[in-house]
């Protein structure tokens, strides 16, 4: 199961400004490396982008970093179910480049986590073209709640080793 990771054992290669996905995924599993592999979920629209033998994984790239981050209560609410059914955890990970904010919802909520439900006006998308705003009931995610991988250190040792 995923406890604190070593920012030694980072040893994925990815460009810090054009982090994608498959990126993300590949520190993720670096820096837990007894972790079983994660596969990506063939369907792009599903409530979950990666799955392994224990765990069901979202990830967001953003491009502003918060001391919260916003959850939609039907993101935690679907894929808690899902992860139930299966008997697996739900992961959410955010990245906003160098750092990798890891929560587990399903020990969150086992937990009777406060997420501080509330209805808000946001964009109907992030990057799809959607203009509209829609009402969204979202909670916060605490970066003290999450475990954090921090890449820069494998980039430092990158650049003492070029030298």
């Amino acid at each position: 199961m995923i406890s604190g990771a070593s920012s030694s054992s980072i040893i994925a290669q990815v460009d810090l400004i054009n982090m994608k996905t498959k990126d993300v995924i590949q520190a993720v599993m670096s820096a837990f490396p007894r972790m079983s592999p994660l596969r990506e979920h063939p369907d792009e629209m599903n409530s979950f982008d990666y799955e392994s033998d224990d765990y069901l994984v979202e990830v967001k790239i953003r491009r502003k970093e918060y001391p919260s981050w916003i959850i939609e209560k039907f993101k935690v609410d679907s894929n808690i179910g899902i992860a139930e059914s299966v008997k697996k955890d739900f992961l959410y990970v955010n990245c906003f480049p160098p750092r990798i904010y890891i929560w587990n919802i399903s020990n969150l909520v086992r937990r009777d986590y406060d997420f501080q439900y509330e209805n808000r006006g946001m964009p109907a998308t992030t990057d799809f073209g959607g203009r509209g705003m829609v009402t969204k009931c979202t909670g916060y995610l605490y970066n003290k709640d999450s475990i954090i991988i921090d890449t820069s250190d494998f980039y430092d040792t990158l650049s003492e080793n070029e030298d």
